[in-house]
């Protein structure tokens, strides 16, 4: 990470190119949304829906078993170090809108 008058910024390799974007559509039954990738630098998710996102480090999301909680139209980024394995997700309800992930390598 960079560092400039007390602020951090992390640096993206500039080979980083877009390796994949998801767009899935709310439920509440668990679904991979990004696989295993040895070469990931980043992952990102935005909730465009009306219903709360999780997200899970695994081949399954539960609304119990996850490692972040996305509120309806919400934003997150995947802290380092980067996860390189599988990513699900899954709603807590029926809604509105749906999931979009981006991963870059």
């Amino acid at each position: 990470a960079l560092s400039a008058q007390g602020l951090n910024f992390r640096a993206i390799p500039p080979t980083t190119t877009l390796r994949s974007y998801t767009f899935i559509a709310g439920t509440t039954g668990s679904v991979v949304v990004a696989a295993t990738d040895g070469n990931r630098r980043l992952a990102v998710a935005n909730n465009d829906s009306t219903a709360v996102l999780y997200l899970n480090y695994d081949v399954t999301a539960g609304t119990f078993t996850y490692f972040v909680r996305i509120p309806s139209f919400g934003y997150w980024e995947m802290p380092e170090p980067i996860w390189q394995g599988s990513i699900s997700a899954i709603w807590d309800s029926v809604n509105v809108g749906a999931g979009r992930f981006t991963i870059l390598t």
